[in-house]
């Protein structure tokens, strides 16, 4: 029985340092790790032993240790949000307007980023709640400028604009990623399509990338699953989707997404007539 329960520990400890993807936040992916534990106890009889660790396992109380080698994945994790505290932002029918995003790298590894804006494929958001109306056709822009020199006549003039697509480049990973600001541009609708108080809904979808502009479509999660003892081995640099899920995309598949909001605010205008008898010959 003690030796089964030597060998059973042993086997414990090896499974934690080497099954799975090996993947650390703050540990830069590709990052070759050697390991190795030793497992103290002390027998019924108050012997004093040891068990080093083993790639293959060991029970081996005089040594037969040896490190385990393992390369660190590459974990792919951006994240995108909205940046108004899911407060629409108050607009007149027609004109551009333009709402804040950011984008966030959470990974252990420099990624490119392709960029989507478009309406919102939803009838209604868990935070911002109904989609009423749409923008004009083909007139949302996505730009990574700065706000001050957005072009709210033409966004196609602006630097860092583009339409409904853009990428950032080696977007950084870091222990404290820095977020870069998105801005999202869309032309309302005449007051002729549109209502007051309608809110329009624009969704910006993040997919994660090489550093060529590469989309990464595909990890290797599903290696887990098989019988793939070498495409599971710790010494195999893996991609591994570690992103949430968004509104308009699925938990671990590459892309992290998140909604902003218009709402239509017409022009009030009323007019009154009033009259005032100015002269009277009659009754003067």
């Amino acid at each position: 029985m003690k030796a089964t329960m030597q060998k059973l520990a042993v086997g414990f400890v090896l499974a934690g340092g080497v099954t799975g993807h090996a993947f650390a936040a703050g540990t830069t992916a590709g990052t070759s790790i050697s390991n190795q534990a030793t497992l103290s106890f002390e027998t019924s009889t108050g012997q004093a032993l040891s068990i080093e660790s083993h790639p293959n396992g060991n029970s081996d109380t005089n040594g037969g240790g040896q490190p385990t080698d393992f390369v660190v994945d590459r974990k792919l994790d951006i994240e995108v949000a909205e940046q108004n505290s899911e407060t629409p932002v108050a607009v007149a029918p027609s004109g551009w307007h333009y709402t804040t995003f950011s984008v966030v790298n959470n990974g252990n590894a420099d990624q490119d980023v392709i960029l989507t804006a478009q309406d919102f494929s939803g009838t209604a958001d868990d935070e911002y709640g109904s989609d009423d109306n749409d923008a004009e056709t083909d007139k949302i822009y996505v730009c990574t400028g700065s706000a001050p020199d957005l072009n709210l006549a033409d966004p196609s003039t602006t630097t860092g604009c583009s339409l409904a697509t853009a990428t950032l480049d080696d977007l950084a990973a870091s222990n404290t990623p820095t977020p870069v600001t998105v801005y999202v541009l869309a032309q309302m609708q005449d007051a002729a399509a549109v209502e007051n108080g309608q809110q329009v809904l624009v969704s910006l979808i993040g997919q994660v990338a090489e550093t060529d502009g590469t989309p990464i479509t595909e990890d290797d999660r599903l290696n887990a699953n098989n019988d793939d003892d070498a495409a599971n081995s710790g010494n195999v640099f893996q991609d591994v989707f570690a992103d949430g899920e968004g509104p308009e995309d699925s938990i671990y598949d590459g892309q992290h997404s998140d909604v902003a909001g218009f709402v239509i605010v017409e022009a009030n205008v009323s007019v009154s007539k009033t009259s005032r008898v100015a002269w009277d010959p009659v009754t003067c």
